[in-house]
């Protein structure tokens, strides 16, 4: 079940704070504040448990190194400090390396792991040269994550099922970025913890298996373009 505390974080600082700048003295003279939307791909690095494909540890994510994209909007209330609000999604081939080594008799179907995070946060920049930004922003919100599904079929064509419905939880996002001219470059680490209940079904017998927290863990290597208001 979605954590709500990280629900209510995300609509606070995607709405709360936006009415702050209707009582905050904004742009001191001479200068502008930050409104800018960013589109980005990601290459997305999985790590820890999220990576690993031991078949015999209920914790392993299988997840491939993948890609992913986003839409991130940065808002500054004044000079140095604002707000951030963030959709990004990730998919990542499924490593069945270790199936084929261990059971190699046998033939795989799966799935590949993908993500979806909405976040929202709080905006710190630095303006380094006139055209030229650096940032960071912590966020939490939501992360949308399916199970690892598999089926393995054996030569007669005899296969099993194993699968789990998508879970929603908390997720953390922390990026660190810079802004040059029109273009972006971000790293972007993001976190999960999700539990799942699979279950599985050979021909006509269907069965549940314990509890399995999946873990999802991963950096994000991403460049992208800069759309709107003032740099």
């Amino acid at each position: 079940m979605i954590n709500r505390l990280s629900l209510v974080l995300t609509l606070f600082f995607s709405t709360a704070l936006l009415k702050a700048q209707d009582y905050i003295p904004l742009e001191p003279a001479g200068q502008s504040l930050l409104r800018k939307a960013k589109i980005y791909v990601a290459l997305a690095q999985p790590v820890g448990e999220f990576g690993d494909n031991d078949i015999f540890s209920p914790n392993s994510g299988f997840a491939h190194t993948g890609v992913g994209v986003g839409v991130d909007y940065n808002h500054e209330i004044i000079n140095g400090f604002g707000f951030a609000v963030s959709v990004l999604g990730s998919i990542h081939g499924y490593n069945e390396k270790e199936w084929k080594k261990e059971l190699f008799w046998f033939s795989y179907d799966t799935e590949s792991r993908q993500i979806y995070t909405a976040t929202a946060g709080p905006f710190f920049d630095l303006k380094v040269f006139s055209k030229t930004m650096l940032y960071c922003t912590p966020q939490i919100g939501i992360l949308y994550a399916n199970y690892p599904n598999i089926r393995i079929t054996d030569y007669t064509a005899q296969y099993i099922d194993i699968k789990a419905e998508w879970e929603v939880v908390t997720g953390y996002r922390i990026t660190v970025g810079a802004m040059h001219n029109m273009f972006d470059f971000s790293i972007h680490f993001l976190y999960g913890d999700p539990e799942y209940s699979p279950s599985y079904r050979y021909r006509r017998q269907t069965g549940d298996f314990l509890p399995e927290k999946k873990q999802v863990k991963s950096i994000l290597f991403s460049a992208g373009l800069l759309i709107g208001g003032p740099f």
